[in-house]
C-alpha cells in the first residue's frame, strides 16, 4: 500500500510539474504561476472560479522558409511543436522577455527589437485552474543554428522538452504531429508571401 500511495503521489506531482512547464510553453493546463492575475467571473450573481490572465510571448525564429519549433510531452504523452517563448515577467517588457526566452530556450542571443506580427489569445486548462493566455509573437530573421537548453533555469520544461527541429513550410504542411499554433503552416505562408503586416495580426488557435 504504500509503494502503491508512493507512486500515486510521484504521478501527481510530475502531472503539477508537467502542466506548469506547459503553460510557460503555452499549452496544457494553468496552474499558480509568477505573471498571472486572477479574473473572477459571476454567473447568476454566483462568484465563479478564477480565470488567470498571462501574458507571454514567442519568437518565429525564421530562415527563408524554414523556422525553429520546440517538442514539448503533453500531459496524455502526445506531443506538440511550438514556437520558443513563455511569459512576461514582473517588470519586463515584452522585448525584454523575448531576449530572456529566447536565450533561456535556444542558447540564442538577440541584438535589437524586433516586430510584432501575431496576437493569439487561447483558454485553456480546467476549472478552477484556467488560464486566459495572450501570447504576442515577434519576428526574427536569422540563419539556422543548434539550439540548446543548456541555459534554461526551469526544471519542468526539461522534463516535457523533447527536442529542437528546423521545420519548413511544407513540412508542416504535409506533417501529421500536432502544432502550436494549429494552422502554422498557413500562417507563415501568409506571412513570406509578403512584407511583415504593418499592424499585429489576430491568430486563432
Amino acid at each position: 500500500m504504500r509503494d502503491t500511495q508512493h507512486v500515486a503521489d510521484h504521478a501527481h506531482r510530475y502531472r503539477q510539474r508537467t502542466a506548469i512547464a506547459l503553460t510557460d510553453f503555452g499549452i496544457g493546463t494553468g496552474q499558480n504561476t509568477p505573471g498571472l492575475s486572477p479574473v473572477m467571473l459571476l454567473l447568476n450573481g454566483q462568484k465563479m472560479s478564477p480565470i488567470r490572465q498571462r501574458r507571454a510571448v514567442r519568437a518565429l525564429l525564421l530562415d527563408n522558409d524554414q523556422i525553429l519549433l520546440v517538442k514539448a510531452e503533453l500531459p496524455d504523452g502526445r506531443h506538440c511543436w511550438m514556437t520558443p517563448g513563455g511569459g512576461v515577467e514582473h517588470g519586463e517588457t515584452d522585448q525584454q522577455a523575448l531576449r530572456r526566452e529566447v536565450w533561456e530556450e535556444t542558447s540564442f542571443v538577440l541584438n535589437g527589437e524586433y516586430p510584432l506580427i501575431w496576437i493569439r489569445n487561447h483558454l485553456y486548462g480546467d476549472p478552477p485552474r484556467q488560464v486566459d493566455q495572450h501570447e504576442y509573437y515577434f519576428l526574427i530573421r536569422t540563419s539556422i543554428f543548434d539550439a540548446s537548453m543548456h541555459n534554461n533555469p526551469a526544471e519542468g520544461e526539461l522534463e516535457v522538452f523533447r527536442g529542437f527541429k528546423w521545420w519548413s513550410i511544407n513540412e508542416i504542411a504535409a506533417s501529421n504531429e500536432l502544432f502550436s499554433p494549429n494552422k502554422l503552416a498557413d500562417l507563415l505562408s501568409n506571412l513570406l508571401a509578403g512584407a511583415p503586416p504593418e499592424q499585429p495580426i489576430r491568430i486563432g488557435i
